[in-house]
Formats: structure tokens, sequence, C-alpha cells
């Protein structure tokens, strides 16, 4: 009882820090968290630009025009950078120091490094997909993700350029620590479950109404992604901090 109290009590100290750190900060996240929303929205509608739906299935406007390929690899790769930059910001918050916008991006060199430890992630898990129904490969990828978690945060704070060592290094941090790793990690992910479809709710209902409505749905939706998107964050780079202090690192 007295481990599972100290347990309580260390997420709860998490989720207040990352609170007061968002609080303290909220106006420059907010300007982060909007510039992300226009590069998205600006990649989305050029992307569309390039397909067209017949029913559930996608296809090209014109298949010998190599943008439909070309475009999606490097605006996936675009916001895996401003990912990896926003995870370098919440360390630098964490440690109470400064940031800026700018500084959303200064990740960039980071994504090679983190793409192929995806990559080295996925095979396993493509090998077996054809083997599990979906909703068993659903949890399967969820533990997986679990347990390389810290994998972003370990090779940016770091400065890991080799993907195994990264990983292994999330593995071992991850099964270490798992008393407190995994009830944070499956809180959070309820928690992103919950307001995630709560918002998708809102931002259907906006589309639908649209008009000034939309508008208004919009001004609503960002603080609520803002908030959803930073506190998850910081909570895992808080937790991240604790365990490196925990280990003498």
């Amino acid at each position: 009882m007295k481990n599972v109290n100290m347990i309580n009590s260390v997420i709860k100290n998490i989720f207040l820090d990352s609170w007061k750190i968002y609080k303290d900060n909220y106006v420059i996240i907010m300007q982060m968290m909007l510039l992300f929303f226009c590069f998205f929205g600006i990649g989305m509608y050029i992307f569309l630009q390039f397909i067209y739906f017949d029913g559930s299935i996608i296809y090209s406007k014109d298949p010998q025009n190599p943008s439909f390929i070309i475009f999606p690899l490097f605006f996936i790769l675009f916001i895996m950078g401003l990912y990896l930059s926003g995870i370098k910001i919440s360390l630098l918050l964490n440690k109470n120091k400064k940031s800026n916008v700018m500084m959303l991006f200064s990740c960039f060199n980071f994504i090679f490094v983190y793409l192929i430890g995806q990559i080295i992630v996925s095979i396993p898990l493509l090998v077996i997909q054809s083997l599990l129904n979906i909703i068993i490969y659903f949890f399967v990828r969820l533990i997986v993700s679990f347990f390389f978690a810290f994998y972003p945060f370990i090779i940016i704070d770091q400065e890991i350029n080799n993907p195994l060592i990264g990983l292994k290094k999330s593995f071992i941090m991850t099964t270490n620590n798992l008393n407190i790793t995994a009830p944070l990690y499956f809180i959070l992910l309820i928690a992103n479950i919950i307001l995630g479809g709560f918002i998708m709710i809102l931002l259907i209902a906006n589309i639908i109404l649209g008009g000034f409505t939309m508008f208004l749905g919009f001004i609503i939706l960002l603080p609520l992604l803002s908030i959803l998107l930073s506190i998850s964050i910081f909570c895992y780079t808080r937790l991240y901090l604790l365990i490196l202090k925990k280990q003498g690192i």
C-alpha cells in the first residue's frame, strides 16, 4: 500500500508540474501550436490537390505526376521534424530553460535517426500484422509503442545518432521502472482517447455546420488540442527526466 501511494504521488506530481509548465508558457505554446496547425492545414490542402476519392479509395488525379508520392513523403518528414522539435522545447522548459517559437525548427537534424528507429520497430509488426486480427494487432502496437516511448527524448536529449542504442535505452528505462511508466502511459493514453474523441466530435460538428459556427469551433478546438498535446509531452518529458535523475545520469 505504501508503494502504491508513493507511485500515485509521483504521477500526481508529474501532472501538476506539467500543468504548471503549461500555464507559465501558454502564450508561446499557443503560438507554436497555431504555427503547427497552419503548416499542417497548408500541407493537407496541397496534398488534396493531387488526389480524389472514389468511395473509400484514394486515386491520383495524375498518375504520371511523381508529386503524388514525393510531396506526402516530404510532408510527413516535415511534420516529424516539428514533433521532434516540440520534444526538445519540452525538455528545455522542464529544465527551466528558455525557448522561443523558432525552436520549432531546431530538431530537423534528428529526423533520419528517429525515422530509422521507427522503421526498425515497425518491421516485426508488419511481419506479424497478417497473422493477427485488427484488435489484437492494435494492442500489440500499443505495447510496443509503450516500450519505446522514450526513444525520441533519448536521441534528442543525449544526442544519440545510433537508433539501436536509443531504442535499447528506451526499453531498459521503461522495463526498469514499470511501476511508474505503465500507469502514466495508460493514463495518458485513455485521456487522449477520451479528449481526442470529444475533439473529433466538435470538429465534425463544425465542418457540418460551417460558417461562423465553424470558425468559433476552431477557436475552441485550438486551446483544447494545445492542452492535450502539450500536457502529454510534458508529462512524459517529466517522467524521462525523473528516471534519469534516479539513475544518476
